[in-house]
């Protein structure tokens, strides 16, 4: 803890606003301290920590670059809504810690436990689960209506990371191996157009922090590792994505399917990644990557022209979103698109391209809410989204055959619970075709693939 107190003070004293970098630090270590429990995968907490970034990382990029937080914003009142903002994470949190507390404290980790189940089949349903979503990939283009759930499938595929680490905790898969097989995740992660390699390595974050961690050097050595080797290839793939994904789809800026075959996309790759060097000296690139983290700039406008030019919508956004939401677009394939744009273009100050130009830009849930009902009252609906999280990952744990599959099954909620800036009707869609998902999976495949690990026969 007195580290801790010594580096917060050293970011207030630096900070041009030392009382709100204050707020910001607390409200993260009151969160914090919540979530980071011994014994489960610190899948709340680092999905609470990108959505605590999106609202703070520029107050720490300020004293990086040597300005002052306000001369990083085009709006006026930035400080004042980076303050509303807080709020809003710790009512977020606040409504997760409430709905899951019970649940995460009777769910801790044994690694001592093995469930009988053999290491090596355990890294062939691994291997397995790759080919799965391989094919579901492929599948979700043909059938209308079935793709929100086929990428909830496809999330899921992030909690199998933990299913293989598990057995190298008991030492019962051999570290080269998990290495290797993470690595080749990694590689093929890259031929598709929003590369996935950052869930992956952010997931195996997540699950080498689930047991009791000692400060040692080889710890500490590990995990700085990993962490800079994720923010070096975020900002290689910053620094590339856009000639990269002009290959993949042949310059078609309307589509996001790739056109080129696999061998064709990773040597391009290389070469544009031979080209983009000294990524970590470019402080335009660098501002770039931290501008896409952060998004509390639409709020902040939507503050300015909300109630002075426009007045509060009374709940008028909330309740589209929740219709459209109750009518899956399987049983209604006509059943109208939103184009997220168009909402910021109507209530920020600012106008952006919309889906017409392959583009989407979102509100976020928090600045609906503030449109919906105001200040105060908006905090509501913040909370209600994080108590339907926080009861999904609970539901999930609940009902899964033993906390080992929960767990494994719960891992990739962390992208749903860093939200902010995420549609309103997108974070109602996503966790309830999420939850779709786990109830398909638990239907068809836990029992049998739960066999299998046992017995080596699915039957």
């Amino acid at each position: 803890m007195p580290f801790i107190i010594l580096i917060a003070a050293f970011f207030i004293l630096l900070s041009n606003q030392p009382v709100l970098m204050a707020c910001a630090i607390l409200s993260y270590i009151i969160v914090g301290r919540n979530f980071w429990k011994d014994g489960e995968p610190k899948t709340i907490f680092f999905g609470l920590t990108f959505f605590w970034l999106s609202i703070s990382i520029k107050l720490f990029y300020a004293i990086y670059a040597g300005v002052t937080y306000e001369s990083l914003s085009k709006t006026p009142n930035i400080v004042h809504t980076t303050y509303v903002s807080l709020v809003g994470f710790l009512v977020f949190a606040y409504g997760i810690h409430i709905t899951t507390k019970k649940t995460r404290e009777k769910n801790k980790i044994d690694f001592n436990e093995d469930f009988g189940y053999k290491p090596a089949r355990v890294v062939w349903v691994f291997l397995g689960s790759s080919a799965a979503v391989l094919i579901l990939k492929g599948f979700g283009f043909f059938i209308t209506g079935l793709d929100q759930l086929v990428y909830a499938l496809i999330d899921m595929k992030m909690g199998f990371i933990f299913l293989l680490l598990y057995f190298t905790f008991t030492k019962r898969i051999s570290i080269l191996v998990v290495v290797s097989l993470l690595t080749m995740e990694v590689i093929f992660s890259f031929f598709s157009f929003f590369a996935s390699f950052k869930d992956i390595l952010f997931t195996v974050l997540i699950v080498l922090a689930s047991p009791k961690i000692k400060l040692t050097l080889k710890n500490i050595a590990t995990f700085s590792t990993l962490i800079f080797f994720t923010l070096f290839l975020l900002l290689k793939w910053q620094a590339v994505k856009g000639d990269y994904r002009a290959f993949l789809n042949k310059g078609t800026r309307e589509s996001q399917n790739v056109e080129v075959t696999q061998g064709e996309a990773l040597d391009k790759l290389q070469e544009l990644s031979e080209k983009a060097t000294n990524v970590t000296e470019d402080k335009s690139l660098i501002y770039e990557s931290i501008d896409r983290v952060s998004y509390i700039e639409f709020f902040s406008e939507s503050m300015i022209k909300v109630p002075l030019f426009i007045p509060y919508e009374g709940g008028t956004l909330w309740i589209a979103n929740i219709s459209h939401v109750l009518l899956p677009r399987f049983f209604f394939p006509d059943k109208g698109s939103i184009d997220d744009s168009q909402m910021v273009n109507k209530y920020c100050i600012r106008k952006v391209s919309t889906a017409k130009q392959g583009v989407s830009f979102s509100l976020g849930f928090m600045a609906e809410s503030y449109i919906d009902f105001g200040p105060v009252l908006m905090y509501s609906m913040v909370f209600l989204v994080g108590c339907l999280l926080g009861l999904i990952y609970s539901l999930i744990l609940q009902q899964s055959i033993n906390y080992f599959w929960g767990y494994t099954l719960v891992a990739g909620l962390y992208t749903k619970i860093s939200c902010n800036g995420t549609a309103g009707s997108k974070v109602l869609g996503w966790i309830i075709t999420y939850y779709i998902g786990f109830f398909v999976f638990k239907k068809l495949l836990m029992k049998p693939l739960d066999r299998y690990l046992r017995t080596g026969s699915f039957s």
